[in-house]
């Protein structure tokens, strides 16, 4: 990748985290400034230099806007060529001076993300959130208000996971792909794997996942970054031949489960052989 490219998405990230209550250095705004007026720079030099000469304008301001004039007719290739130089050196500053606020960074928002979390939690504990409109007749004001939360931060949790996640990973945690949005954001202890991946491919109810993700026991918070572990996916189902009352026949197998039972359609346990 061209470096000026990295320098782009380096200062879109940043700005992604800005946008969600991040911060920067002063000397890292500087930089950063001084490169958006470099890459804003004008190409006018040619009539400056016309105004110059007819102007009164010392002989010295003449020559550089003449030498400016010059170096302007200079193709996209050369241009290009002056904007790598310029970020191959700028591109590194700016990476030094926000490593100073990174981890600052990632806490502040996962502050932002767990508070949000806390209520939401607070608000499944009350009422269940996926619950008819009609089953709430009877429910407290509280409740009632539980419920009109739980759908309204669901939303704003998943809106959330983009900066937090960029964050992480300007902080230099290695995020290795969409499935460590879990992990990030979530501590499933030792509950069921296959039942928290469930829950968070879950798009069902009124507060999708989350709701899903504590009904299945797991905790909704962005953990410090140093306890982050991937979380990889469940196993595949595995099928097994066991004997059965009409001789061998297969049945799927839950290899996450050391207690899993296999049942049968009528819903009785198949005895392993």
């Amino acid at each position: 990748m061209p470096i000026i490219e990295s320098l782009h998405n380096l200062r879109s990230n940043i700005g992604a985290v800005l946008a969600a209550g991040g911060s920067v250095t002063a000397e890292y705004e500087r930089i950063d400034n001084r490169w958006t007026a470099f890459m804003d720079r004008d190409n006018n030099a040619a009539s400056r230099l016309a105004a110059a000469v007819i102007g009164t304008e010392p002989a010295e301001q003449v020559h550089l806007l003449a030498g400016l004039a010059l170096a302007q007719q200079t193709g996209p290739v050369q241009i290009a060529a002056v904007n790598e130089a310029v970020a191959t050196e700028v591109y590194p500053a700016l990476r030094l001076e926000y490593n100073k606020v990174a981890a600052t960074n990632y806490d502040a928002l996962r502050e932002r993300f767990n508070a949000t979390a806390k209520d939401f939690t607070a608000a499944c504990n009350a009422v269940d959130p996926d619950a008819e409109a009609e089953a709430l007749m009877d429910a407290t004001d509280a409740q009632r208000k539980a419920w009109t939360t739980a759908a309204v931060l669901a939303p704003k949790l998943s809106a959330q996971i983009p900066a937090l996640l960029t964050a992480a990973k300007l902080a230099g945690t290695i995020i290795t792909g969409n499935d460590d949005q879990l992990p990030l954001t979530t501590n499933p202890g030792e509950q069921h794997r296959r039942r928290i991946w469930e829950a968070w491919d879950s798009t069902e109810g009124r507060a999708g996942k989350w709701a899903a993700l504590i009904k299945a026991g797991a905790t909704i918070e962005a953990r410090p970054l140093e306890q982050f572990r991937s979380y990889r996916r469940a196993a595949d189902m595995e099928t097994r031949y066991v004997q059965g009352e009409w001789g061998y026949g297969p049945v799927a197998v839950d290899p996450e489960d050391k207690d899993y039972k296999p049942q049968t359609t009528d819903g009785k346990t198949i005895v392993m052989r």
